[in-house]
C-alpha cells in the first residue's frame, strides 16, 4: 500500500490487489482485513475520496499494529490529494511527509518532496523548488535500481528538474535533466523546452552584445533563451563593474524571470536593479524598474511597499522630462488608486495619463481604464451604490471597440454586472434584456454555448 501511495501507477495499484489477495491467511492477515482493504481500494478508485467509513472499517482490524495505521493514514493523505490534484495544500503535503518519516519509507518521502516542490513552484518560489526536488531526486535513484516501478516517479523528478533549472536560467544543468529524462523515455513531455535547450548557447566577450541579443530574444517571446543570455551579459558586464548597462540589462532580466513564473528570482532581481539605479542616478530605468515591482508587489498584495514604489516610479519619471514615461509611471498611480478605492482620483490621474501618452502606451492605458470601469462598477454594486455603479457601467461600455474582442469580453462583465442590478432592483425586464445583450458579445466571440446559457437565463426572468 506504502509502495502504491508514492508510485500512483497502475502497476503499483495491481500489485497491490494481488499482494492483498495473496495474503490471508499468511503474515497475520486475516481474511477480514483483506475484505475490507479490497473494499477501501474500491473505494478509492471511484469518483472522490472514498468514503470515510471504509477507512473506519479497516481501522478496526489494524488498530494494534502501529506501522497499519500509519500506513493506512499515508494512503488517505495519498487519497485527498489524488483525488484533487489541483487544490491540495502545503499542510496535506507537510501531513504526509510526517507520516513518510515516521515509517522511515524512503519512497513516500519522495513522493511528498515532489509534491512539496511542485506547490512551490507554482508559489514561483524556484529556489525552494529545486531544493525539495533534489532531495527526491536523492531518495529515488537507489529505489530505481533495486525497482523498476521506480523508474517512473524517477521519470517525474527528472522531467520537473528540467524545467525548474531551466526558468532559473541555469540551462547548462537543465540539459544535464533533459538529457536523461530523454533517456528514461520522457522526450514528448519535454517537447515545448527543447527548442530553447537545443538552441545556440551564449558565446562572446562582450556584454552590450549579448544584452542586446538578450533584448531581441525575450521581445520575439523566447523567453527562455533570453534569460540564458542576460544572464551571460551580466557576468561580462558584472566583471568590467559596467554599472551603466548593468542598470538596464538587470531589470530586463527581471521581466524574464516574471514571464517564467520565477517570481522570486524577479522581485531580487528587480530590487537590485533599482538599487543599482539609485546609485547611478539612471532615473529613466529607475522609473522602468520601480513601476514594474509596484505592480508586481500590488497584484501580491504588498500595499504599503507598492505605494512607495510607485510614488519614487513618478518622480523619476517627471525627472527624466519624456512625457511618455511621466504617462507609465501616472497609469500605475492609478491602478494603485482605485486599488485603495479612491476611484475619482484614479480616473482623473489616468485621463491625464493617457494625455500624455504616446502609441502603444496610450493603447494600454485605454484598456486600463476600461478595466477600471469594470471594477469600479463592482466596488458600487457591493456597497449597493447602484447609481455610481450604472454609471461606471454605462462609460464602459461607450467606451467599448466593437472590433475588439478583449473590449467585448469586458463589455460582456459590465452586461452581466448591470443585470445583476437590475435584478436586485426588480426590474426584471430590463435585467433580461442586459443577458440578451451579454448573449449577443458571445455570439461575436464564437462563444455559442454561453450564448445560449445567458439567453436561456433571460427567458427565466421574463417569465
Amino acid at each position: 500500500m506504502r509502495r502504491f501511495s508514492a508510485l500512483a501507477s497502475e502497476e503499483a495499484f495491481n500489485d497491490l490487489i494481488w499482494s492483498v489477495g495473496g495474503s490471508p491467511p499468511y503474515g497475520g492477515v486475516s481474511w477480514e482485513e483483506a475484505e475490507a482493504v479490497y473494499k477501501l481500494l474500491k473505494a478509492y478508485r471511484g469518483p472522490g475520496q472514498a468514503d470515510p467509513a471504509v477507512y473506519e472499517a479497516l481501522d478496526d482490524h489494524i488498530k494494534d499494529s502501529p506501522e497499519k495505521v500509519l500506513t493506512l493514514r499515508v494512503f488517505q493523505v495519498h487519497d485527498r490529494i489524488a483525488s484533487a490534484p489541483q487544490a491540495f495544500t502545503s499542510a496535506d503535503v507537510d501531513e504526509g511527509a510526517a507520516l513518510a518519516v515516521q515509517l522511515g519509507d524512503e519512497g513516500l518521502r519522495a513522493y511528498f518532496e515532489l509534491l512539496d516542490a511542485q506547490l512551490r513552484h507554482q508559489e514561483g518560489d524556484i529556489r525552494s523548488a529545486l531544493l525539495a526536488l533534489n532531495n527526491a531526486l536523492a531518495r529515488i535513484v537507489p529505489l530505481a535500481k533495486a525497482d523498476s516501478a521506480f523508474a517512473s516517479l524517477l521519470g517525474k523528478v527528472v522531467v520537473n528538474g528540467t524545467s525548474y533549472h531551466a526558468i532559473s536560467g541555469d540551462l547548462q544543468t537543465a540539459r544535464q535533466f533533459a538529457d536523461l529524462a530523454i533517456k528514461l523515455g520522457f522526450e514528448a513531455t519535454l517537447a515545448p523546452l527543447l527548442p530553447a535547450l537545443r538552441a545556440d548557447r551564449p558565446a562572446g566577450d562582450s556584454a552590450q552584445v549579448a544584452e542586446r541579443h538578450a533584448g531581441d530574444l525575450l521581445e520575439a517571446g523566447r523567453t527562455l533563451e533570453a534569460l540564458e543570455w542576460f544572464r551571460h551579459a551580466e557576468a561580462l558586464a558584472s566583471a568590467r563593474n559596467d554599472r551603466a548597462l548593468l542598470c538596464g540589462l538587470l531589470g530586463d532580466m527581471a521581466v524574464a524571470y516574471r514571464r517564467l513564473g520565477n517570481q522570486r528570482a524577479s522581485l531580487e532581481t528587480y530590487a537590485r536593479a533599482i538599487e543599482l539605479c539609485r546609485i547611478q542616478k539612471d532615473d529613466v530605468n529607475l522609473s522602468r524598474w520601480c513601476g514594474n515591482l509596484g505592480s508586481l508587489l500590488l497584484n501580491l498584495g504588498d500595499v504599503r511597499e507598492a505605494r512607495v514604489l510607485l510614488e519614487e516610479a513618478s518622480v523619476a519619471a517627471h525627472r527624466t522630462g519624456e512625457s511618455d514615461r511621466i504617462a507609465i509611471a501616472e497609469g500605475n498611480l492609478a491602478a494603485m488608486l482605485q486599488h485603495d478605492g479612491r476611484h475619482q482620483e484614479a480616473f482623473e490621474r489616468m485621463a491625464s495619463a493617457r494625455l500624455g501618452a504616446e502609441g502603444p502606451t496610450r493603447e494600454a492605458w485605454r484598456e486600463r481604464e476600461l478595466q477600471m470601469h469594470l471594477n469600479a462598477a463592482i466596488a458600487g454594486s457591493k456597497r449597493h451604490d447602484h447609481e455610481v455603479a450604472l454609471e461606471h457601467i454605462a462609460a464602459g461600455l461607450e467606451a467599448v471597440r466593437a472590433d475588439d474582442d478583449d473590449d467585448q469580453r469586458i463589455a460582456v462583465a459590465l452586461l452581466l454586472e448591470r443585470a445583476k442590478i437590475e435584478e436586485e432592483q426588480n426590474d426584471l425586464m430590463s435585467a433580461a434584456a442586459s443577458l440578451n445583450a451579454a448573449a449577443e458579445r458571445f455570439d461575436r466571440l464564437g462563444d455559442k454555448a454561453a450564448a445560449t446559457d445567458l439567453r436561456a437565463a433571460a427567458d427565466r426572468l421574463d417569465l
